[in-house]
């Protein structure tokens, strides 16, 4: 399904859904994919000793040359559709600014958690929590979130920016590049 755009009154405007979500009667269904930072396609283990850019330090991009923002052919929204790309950690720092609240069964779905957005305008959007991958598992679907920003922690390199939420908080997450996150786009 092609993603649609929600005007939060914000600088971008953000996708409806994560990339490879379906917005289905399951709760899965709208979980999406999960990608490795960097990464453009799925897999089935996400771990550092299989990572795109290197199971260690120095990785063979995004480290010791200077990039500190996924360039486009490594932001798996962009490959998906040249419109869109991954957010920014401002972006995402200005979206978790917003009011917003954790929900159970959204959409009378049962076991869709998530939090639902609230913008400057009065429209609404909903992420679920859908877990994160780590190795070949997948951990705590249901319960919290992590989303990647395209941009990388620069005084570490291992590191790059994601939203994490759950019930109780939402803040920015120091996420390993190699585990799986969600990605929601922004254009």
């Amino acid at each position: 399904p092609q993603i649609e755009f929600v005007d939060l009154g914000l600088s971008v405007k953000w996708g409806n859904a994560n990339l490879g979500a379906t917005n289905g009667n399951t709760a899965e269904s709208w979980y999406g994919n999960y990608y490795a930072w960097g990464e453009i396609e799925t897999k089935n283990d996400y771990s550092r000793s299989n990572y795109k850019f290197g199971a260690s330090r120095p990785f063979s991009k995004y480290d010791s040359d200077g990039k500190t923002v996924l360039e486009s052919v490594d932001d798996v929204a962009t490959v998906t559709n040249p419109a869109l790309r991954m957010p920014t950690k401002a972006e995402l720092e200005e979206l978790f600014s917003l009011p917003n609240k954790w929900v159970e069964n959204y959409n009378s779905i049962s076991g869709l958690n998530g939090r639902v957005f609230t913008g400057i305008n009065g429209n609404t959007m909903f992420i679920p929590a859908a877990g994160y991958y780590y190795g070949s598992d997948i951990h705590d679907v249901g319960s919290n979130c992590n989303l990647w920003s395209s941009s990388l922690i620069s005084s570490t390199h291992s590191l790059a920016y994601s939203l994490y939420f759950y019930s109780g908080s939402i803040h920015m997450f120091n996420g390993d590049r190699y585990n799986g996150f969600s990605v929601r786009p922004v254009c």
